[in-house]
């Protein structure tokens, strides 16, 4: 069971806390390392509940991805997420405007379920991709919108959506 980041004397969570702030200058990433204590009672109750914690959070560009897995598979970050309750670091990516995607993989085609294909970006095309379901009253007048703006630009628009 891991030990908790708030029974640690001060110098000990220092020491992890610069432990993880040199992993994150190893892996050149630049985020804030945020020591800070909760507060937590009851409003009908008189007991007062105090930890601290230890939290990382930093989302890179997805073209940063390789630099999040190494810092993710740093084994001095591993072992510090494994054994100490009370510590959050998340080093993650997104994607963003104009960035290249991974190709999504094994997607069913609607004329044939048996077909898988993937969905690669090809440049000077536009890709549109849109999550629904039919049975959603929500989901219902956003398709509809996206099917009149088909009917409406889809020969100007020829191959390229």
């Amino acid at each position: 069971m891991a030990r908790q980041f708030s029974e640690l004397d001060l110098k000990t969570q220092m020491e992890i806390a610069v432990k993880v702030g040199a992993a994150m200058k190893r892996h050149d990433i630049n985020a804030k390392v945020d020591l800070y204590r909760e507060e937590v009672c009851q409003f009908t109750g008189e007991d007062v509940k105090g930890r601290m914690m230890l939290k990382v959070e930093k989302v890179l560009p997805s073209v940063q991805k390789e630099k999040a897995e190494k810092f993710n598979a740093d084994e001095e970050v591993k072992k510090i997420k494994e054994e100490y309750g009370g510590v959050s670091i998340s080093v993650s990516t997104q994607l963003g405007a104009g960035d290249d995607y991974q190709v999504i993989t094994n997607v069913t085609t609607i004329e044939d379920p048996n077909t898988k294909v993937n969905l690669d970006h090809t440049p000077g095309k536009v890709m549109f991709i849109d999550f629904w379901a039919t049975w959603c009253p929500p989901c219902q007048k956003p398709m509809q919108h996206n099917q009149d703006m088909l009917n409406e630009h889809g020969a100007k628009w020829g191959d390229n959506v």
